[in-house]
């Protein structure tokens, strides 16, 4: 169907290319064709609504390019809402400026929309009807758009609800199975959704600036057996370890590594995850051996085995638990269809003696496990263990965030597995956000209501119900994700569309939940930099303190966060770039104000993320932390280096 050649079928494409569906998506069964006939399409994602009063909404909506040409002079002429509200910002018409395509990292531009509602029409969890009209440019030309999308407004807070049932079978040690190389393209990237909108204005007052080591340039990339060990030694920060995984190993970008070690006999097992791969080592990270997920399980199920890998130790019943994501099952439309995510759990002793064969594993599918129906998918998935329980998170494209929780004790017997959710519409304000680590006998998540509200979800081991609270915060910049590279990239383009402002670093120390996220430029800020927030768990989630690593020059995204168990400190593992810089990882702890680079990037990319990983080292009484660094790139390729880092205090 990609070459129609019958004047017929090419008439009937180009009329529904021009006029849409409601949405302004093409038709469902044209969804394969619009690489090779849809000029540009503006739609709109998951719309952020924020309820103010009884009678004022603040919106933000993203406007997504569909098409394969980036589209200028987009002119907004309209913005409606059903349910009596009057629009009441922006003028019209407003220029929104340009929209380049999802299938170039980005694809997405926010407009933010301020509503008022006189007769009080507006109520929390209510479902209204958003279309927006204007025109676009491609080139010289312009066109005519019209795009329609339902807009939910979150539910109450403070609000509750029960989580629902399911279960999965496990299957015994398979294989070995021939390799098959994951497919990673950016149709396996989260479409960009719910842009949180602009709250009130609450003055916030930064924090001590960061500052940045660069003295610690780490080792030059080597083999998996290289063994090279950096005495990086700066300030009261002591990096021991700090080793490249191998130049040419990990392909493509971006890697998303994860990283968890367990003490066995007289060394650690470290076992790191990146986007297609897995390596282990059975001696403290002297050593590493890959291992292909492919070969080890089957790789026959929905659109085969992906990307977004996650692992965790659980030392309460001694297992690695690894997670993975397959890619959606692609429709006889062309529509992304259903997927899972696969739980295989495997104890150190089992891996020390054959990585291949020890993995049992249960498979959690979108509609079979979950009940999303088939053209609903599972996307970004994080993980958390508790004293009880194994948290996975992931978003339900198009929907919001969803937590899985699963009994460890289920996990180390290797039979059915009886797991409780919670409904993604619930997390719609959690879109792309990730779980809180050492989360103890409660686990918690959040996201944004607005610009100067966040929205924390927790869910208490003993209980089948979760509940939510809204948390007023100082006022920070959801816009200005950008931050340029030498040779002409800008390693926050994809960050800009997804994961945004997504609260992505979460950590429990104590009665401290400590909650950060990306945030942009602004008066305040002059690059993009990491707001975090320290919560009191024994006083109705006040705010103890908001704090940002900023730098005048230096830009900070894509927070990881973790608890020392000894001191309680936070770790940090976070990306960091600047005008005139590559980006990098870096390391340290919050209370520094200094963080440590342990890459040296010599290609920019747009893409430098999703995420990043920070663990407690079990043994060295210190953090394992996995980033990566980009060595060439190409408009096809990259070669990338994942690095395997361990730090802490002198």
């Amino acid at each position: 169907m990609r070459c129609p050649k019958y004047t017929g079928m090419i008439l009937l494409l180009l009329t529904a290319v021009t006029a849409s569906d409601s949405a302004g998506h093409l038709p469902e069964w044209l969804g394969g064709l619009r690489p090779a006939y849809a000029a540009a399409v503006l739609s709109i994602g998951i719309p952020g609504a924020s309820l103010l009063d009884k009678f004022t909404l603040h919106t933000g909506i993203p406007m997504l390019n569909n098409g394969n040409s980036t589209v200028t002079n987009v002119e907004i002429k309209s913005i409606a809402l059903t349910g009596g509200a009057t629009l009441t910002s922006p003028p019209l018409p407003f220029n929104l400026g340009s929209i380049t395509t999802l299938d170039a990292d980005g694809g997405m531009t926010p407009l933010f929309a301020s509503f008022t509602s006189p007769n009080a029409s507006l109520v929390p969890g209510g479902q209204y009807t958003l279309t927006v009209t204007g025109t676009y440019q491609i080139g010289t030309a312009t066109h005519k758009f019209k795009a329609t999308k339902n807009l939910s407004i979150p539910a109450a807070a403070p609000g509750s609800a029960a989580s629902l049932a399911a279960s999965a079978a496990a299957h015994p040690p398979e294989g070995p199975f021939p390799s098959e190389p994951p497919s990673l393209t950016e149709d396996d990237a989260n479409d960009p959704a719910w842009i949180e909108p602009i709250g009130p204005a609450v003055a916030v007052t930064p924090s001590t600036g960061t500052a940045v080591e660069d003295y610690g340039v780490p080792i030059a990339p080597g083999g998996l057996t290289s063994g090279a060990i950096a005495g990086i030694v700066g300030g009261a920060v002591t990096i021991p370890i700090n080793e490249g995984l191998g130049n040419g190993l990990f392909k493509g970008y971006p890697q998303e590594p994860s990283v968890s070690s367990a003490s066995h006999a007289s060394s650690d097992v470290v076992f790191i995850t990146a986007n297609s791969l897995a390596v282990y080592s059975t001696n403290s990270g002297a050593s590493f051996t890959t291992l292909d997920p492919t070969t080890i399980f089957a790789n026959n199920l929905d659109g085969g085995f992906c990307c977004d890998q996650i692992v965790q130790y659980a030392p309460s019943i001694d297992r690695f638990i690894w997670l993975m994501q397959f890619r959606p099952k692609t429709l006889t439309s062309g529509a992304k269809g259903q997927n899972l995510l696969r739980v295989a759990v495997a104890s150190p002793a089992g891996i020390v003696a054959n990585a291949k064969t020890a993995w049992t594993y249960w498979n959690l599918t979108s509609n079979g496990t979950f009940g999303l129906g088939s053209k609903k998918h599972l996307d970004y998935p994080d993980m958390a263990v508790g004293n009880n329980m194994l948290y996975v998170s992931c978003d339900v494209v198009g929907v919001g965030l969803m937590v899985i929780r699963i009994p460890l004790s289920q996990l180390q017997a290797g039979g059915m597995i009886n797991l409780r959710y919670t409904h993604p519409a619930n997390g719609s304000t959690a879109y792309g956000g990730h779980l809180t680590q050492t989360p103890g006998n409660s686990i918690f998540w959040a996201g944004h209501n607005n610009t100067s509200s966040l929205r924390v979800f927790s869910w208490p081991e003993s209980s089948t119900t979760y509940s939510w609270s809204d948390i007023s915060i100082a006022s920070y910049s959801n816009t200005g994700l950008s931050s340029p590279t030498p040779d002409g990239f800008d390693w926050m383009t994809k960050l800009s569309g997804f994961p945004r402002t997504a609260v992505l670093g979460a950590t429990r120390s104590g009665n401290d939940l400590w909650l950060a996220w990306s945030a942009g430029m602004d008066h305040n800020f002059p690059q993009p930099h990491i707001e975090m927030v320290d919560l009191d768990l024994a006083n109705n989630l006040n705010v103890k303190q908001q704090v940002q690593i900023w730098n005048a020059t230096r830009a900070f995204a894509y927070p990881a966060l973790a608890t020392d168990a000894a001191t309680g400190e936070i770790g940090l593992s976070l990306e960091h770039g600047g005008t005139g810089l590559f980006e990098n990882h870096a390391v340290g702890f919050w209370g520094d104000f200094t963080v440590y680079i342990t890459t040296n990037s010599t290609a920019g990319v747009n893409r430098y993320g999703d995420y990043v990983t920070i663990r407690q080292n079990p043994t060295l009484g210190a953090f394992d932390a996995v980033g990566y660094e980009v060595l060439t790139k190409t408009s096809t390729t990259s070669t990338p280096n994942v690095h395997y880092v361990v730090f802490g205090r002198k």
